[in-house]
């Protein structure tokens, strides 16, 4: 993609950005793939935990230590893990990798460090579809978590040709959701949450409109009490109890939807 932008760059494609609005328009407009037309970017995204795979005729083995998602298809794929936790920045993954919680709970973990790129939601939709183990999302709980969220599930669209490829459908919300930030539930304190910005309020009017939050009661819920709340709260607020506490509770009593 790099090498693309410099050679269109003298006819006004000066970013990244709306160099992948022109290939995301071109694959639509052809009908095909970004790797048919040979068009590659750097993977963005990190991971970490127990898996092996194969990638460009080579074994890649992972035992915990953060490494860079592949750029190209994989094959081959093992693992001993109970389960993948996708999480929303890298920060949250190495303090998760840090405190060993992969190791504790067994478990892969994933993150796009923001807005994930096209190589890590192919590789996720890969392990997933292989392993077919449970995949928990863990964003912050604010509008970019949760679009964050929404683009690993459902797709984006912008990509609606290219979803099918994409979205991990089984990928549940673990958290940090707006229920919560409630007083008695994980005893996340009024420092830890911040108020929500004005622009921000119309995402999520928009959002709580989309027929994927429609035809789940549990997900009314949330958006309608994100939407009353004005509340929000970064993951990196939680500090040690993210994977002490809060975590592990949310594990053991099964609280996702």
């Amino acid at each position: 993609m790099r090498e693309l932008l410099y050679e269109l760059e003298p006819y006004g494609i000066e970013t990244i950005y709306y160099l992948d609005i022109l290939v995301d328009n071109l694959t639509c407009m052809l009908e095909c793939t970004r790797e048919s037309l040979l068009i590659t970017s750097n993977a963005e995204g990190r991971m970490a935990g127990q898996l092996s795979y194969v990638c460009k005729g080579e074994v890649c083995e992972n035992f915990g230590e953060v490494q860079i998602i592949p750029d190209h298809d994989i094959s081959d794929i093992k693992s001993d893990a109970a389960f993948i936790l996708v999480v929303e920045k890298q920060t949250v993954l190495k303090r998760l990798v840090r405190d060993k919680f992969h190791v504790a709970y067994q478990c892969i973990i994933i993150t796009g460090r923001g807005q994930p790129c096209h190589s890590t939601k192919f590789f996720l939709k890969a392990i997933a579809t292989e392993l077919k183990l449970p995949i928990l999302g863990l964003m912050d709980c604010n509008v970019y978590g949760l679009r964050i969220f929404t683009t690993y599930r459902w797709g984006s669209k912008r990509m609606a040709h290219d979803n099918y490829r994409l979205i991990t459908p089984d990928i549940m919300w673990l958290g940090l959701r707006p229920s919560d930030l409630g007083k008695d539930k994980y005893e996340i304190s009024e420092s830890q949450r911040r108020p929500r910005k004005t622009h921000e309020d119309k995402y999520v009017t928009n959002i709580g409109r989309e027929k994927f939050v429609l035809s789940n009661a549990k997900w009314v819920d949330e958006v309608n009490l994100m939407k009353d709340t004005h509340n929000k709260a970064n993951l990196e607020s939680l500090g040690d109890n993210l994977s002490k506490t809060f975590l592990p509770k949310k594990l053991r009593d099964a609280d996702w939807i």
